[in-house]
């Protein structure tokens, strides 16, 4: 038998011998934490950032497929409405140029509600196409700056009857354009060709159900998809399927339709959410489709005001590989928001943002701050992360201390387009709520390339 000294001699080594493995594993632990943290956060692939200069505030920007170019559309709504298209060289800075577009009258009726971009670059730059607010969209010849063709709406997808909700995608390799329009009395889905200036073809029987929610179309011009509710996706086609979300995807050529099923991000439906999930969806190359989530909640302006329900994704689906949706996400990072991807579809982005929902701000009534934003470009049929960038300008927006009426705080992410061509990334910050007539405060515009 040992001495009681000895025993307590081990007794003691085995203690110190026990904290030492716990405080190697807490190392072990904490250095993988913050190799995670820094996995998820890292900027991936070397990024250069320009800082182009504006001297308005616009209302819509875009990026042309070889990211040498941003259009900025500019309006003004004072007895009469007009607007004006500005193109800027990204290298310089310098204005190429300015195209007014026809002034619209007073008196004309604001009949659409617009669910789709209004300034976009088509058929690998060619073109740049505009939708007018009211009922006019414009067809610009990138190549002399003068207007190709214009349409009234009216006459392209019928009488609205009241503020429908109108959509529109072109091709990034193909003069088609891809109209909608919702209604209940009236709804259509048409194709626009820019190089014969005509209304081409009449998808609207072609699709299951009326009109559809979003609409985007193939850089070749040869589908069109829609998303629509889960009639489609219920086993009997009965009644609707929250859990899922369908979209159908139809040959532009007469070569019939296919409808997808995806899982419903907001299933089961947060009550402060639309009663049917309404997403955007774009094509990824010809043979992808990516499916995410625009805004979650109230607020119009790409702020949340409501906790997360579950961490948002986008989904990458390869039409002709017939596997399951792959999900492209950053652990613990909401992505959705703002993605799209290259016309040859080896290149996709999204908006990858840390968010945390305040309680105690807005006076209580609660508001999504955002902790860090960034945007990602992934490979979407491996997954593997190609590009990340370092951590995006989001000024706060914040209420002045005495106001007069209701006001809403919130972190103001920039709007965020990377280039058909895959190569660079516009990220757009508009002005604050005083804008460059007073305070010179147009806004920021940076063009990340890489």
């Amino acid at each position: 038998m040992l001495p009681e000294g000895d025993d307590m001699h081990v007794d003691s080594g085995i203690r110190r011998v026990f904290f030492l493995s716990v405080l190697v594993l807490l190392g072990v632990g904490i250095v993988t934490l913050l190799a995670r943290a820094l996995s998820a956060h890292a900027t991936v692939g070397k990024v250069r950032v320009r800082e182009v200069p504006i001297a308005f505030t616009p209302y819509e920007v875009a990026i042309s497929p070889d990211g040498a170019t941003v259009a900025l559309l500019q309006a003004r709504h004072m007895t009469k409405f007009s607007s004006t298209v500005q193109f800027t060289d990204v290298a310089s800075g310098v204005s190429r140029g300015d195209l007014p577009l026809p002034v619209v009258s007073d008196n004309a009726s604001f009949n659409y509600f617009q669910t789709s971009k209004q300034l976009r670059y088509c058929d690998g730059g060619k073109y740049l196409l505009i939708f007018d607010f009211y009922d006019k969209l414009y067809a610009v010849d990138t190549r002399t700056s003068t207007i190709r063709a214009s349409w009234n709406l009216r006459s392209v997808l019928g009488d609205p009857t009241g503020s429908e909700e109108f959509g529109m995608d072109c091709a990034g390799q193909s003069s088609l354009v891809a109209l909608r329009l919702d209604s209940q009395q009236n709804s259509s889905v048409r194709l626009i060709d820019l190089e014969k200036k005509d209304v081409v073809v009449d998808l609207t029987k072609s699709f299951n159900e009326e009109a559809g929610y979003t609409v985007a179309i193939s850089p070749d011009g040869t589908h069109v998809a829609l998303q629509f509710s889960g009639v489609d996706c219920h086993p009997d086609g009965s009644e609707m399927d929250r859990s899922k979300v369908a979209i159908q995807v139809v040959d532009t050529q007469g070569g019939g339709s296919v409808t997808l099923c995806f899982p419903n991000p907001d299933f089961p439906t947060p009550p402060w959410d639309n009663q049917f999930a309404k997403l955007a969806i774009r094509f990824a190359g010809n043979d992808g489709l990516l499916m995410g989530k625009v805004l979650s909640g109230a607020g119009g302006e790409g702020w949340v005001q409501e906790p997360f329900p579950r961490l948002r994704t986008v989904e990458y689906m390869d039409l002709r590989a017939g596997v399951p949706a792959k999900t492209l996400a950053i652990p613990g990072l909401q992505t959705y928001r703002f993605f799209g991807s290259s016309a040859d579809g080896n290149e996709v982005f999204s908006y990858t943002g840390e968010e945390k929902f305040c309680s105690g701000c807005n006076d209580g009534h609660g508001e999504m701050r955002v902790k860090e934003a960034r945007f990602t470009i992934w490979n979407p049929r491996t997954g593997k992360i190609l590009v990340q960038s370092a951590a995006l300008p989001v000024p706060h927006q914040g209420c002045p201390f005495i106001t007069l009426g209701s006001c809403e705080a919130y972190d103001q992410l920039p709007y965020l387009e990377m280039s058909q061509g895959g190569h660079a990334v516009l990220a757009f910050g508009a002005g604050g709520a005083s804008g460059c007539q007073t305070n010179g405060n147009c806004g920021s515009m940076r063009v990340y390339s890489w």
